[in-house]
């Protein structure tokens, strides 16, 4: 197991000796998986249709914090559009986020959580890595295979590219509310107010996971 969102791969050998790394890569682009997800230099961005070469585009950038951004990015996207894979932090909440994953076809599955999540909440035969990248009061899961989901390019000293391929197919997310999507309010969002969050989103949610666990 592991508490890695994405699918780490070297990208070393693409170091120049002379220009060091490079500030754009280009991967390709095909229509089924989008919306890409992708890092820019500052943050991270959506891709819905490729470069004049038909390319996708993705930027370098210090890896510390985006798989952070990537979660909050995928939460709101999810939220506004209505993907249907981010849900409240409650044993239905999670059951749901689990069966989402199950009806995409997903069945070798993880899940990455907060420590500050309560462990009673998370069904005992779960594979579950605590991490502390995670945001607080947010389970992640995920595929156990991270490349359906996306890769890390990791370059050293820190850099990394980030490709995103399966956001609304292959993680789902249960979240309390107050820290993830903080930003997304009737000031950003007039025109929908609070009821795009999941029920029950703004508390952690007391009740017991179900009795029927799953292999993950």
């Amino acid at each position: 197991m592991s508490d890695i969102l994405l699918d780490m791969v070297s990208f070393r050998d693409l170091v120049q000796k002379n220009e060091g790394i490079p500030a754009m890569l280009e991967f390709p682009f095909e229509d089924r998986h989008v919306p890409y997800l992708v890092s820019s230099s500052r943050s991270v961005l959506w891709v819905d249709s490729p470069s004049s070469e038909g390319f996708l585009r993705a930027a370098t950038r210090p890896i510390q914090g985006l798989s952070e951004e990537i979660v909050a990015t995928i939460v709101e996207r999810s939220i506004l559009d209505g993907w249907g894979n981010v849900q409240p932090l409650t044993s239905s909440g999670l059951e749901s986020c689990l069966e989402f994953l199950i009806d995409k076809g997903l069945e070798e599955l993880e899940v990455i959580a907060s420590p500050t999540v309560a462990p009673e909440l998370l069904d005992p035969t779960w594979n579950v890595v605590w991490s502390r990248w995670v945001p607080a009061g947010t389970v992640i899961f995920l595929p156990k295979d991270r490349s359906y989901l996306g890769t890390f390019g990791a370059f050293g000293n820190n850099i990394a590219v980030a490709v995103v391929h399966n956001a609304s197919k292959a993680i789902a997310i249960a979240f309390d509310g107050a820290e993830l999507v903080g930003d997304l309010s009737e000031e950003q969002h007039p025109e929908r107010g609070s009821k795009g969050l999941p029920d029950g989103s703004g508390g952690e949610g007391s009740d017991t996971p179900g009795d029927g666990g799953h292999d993950l």
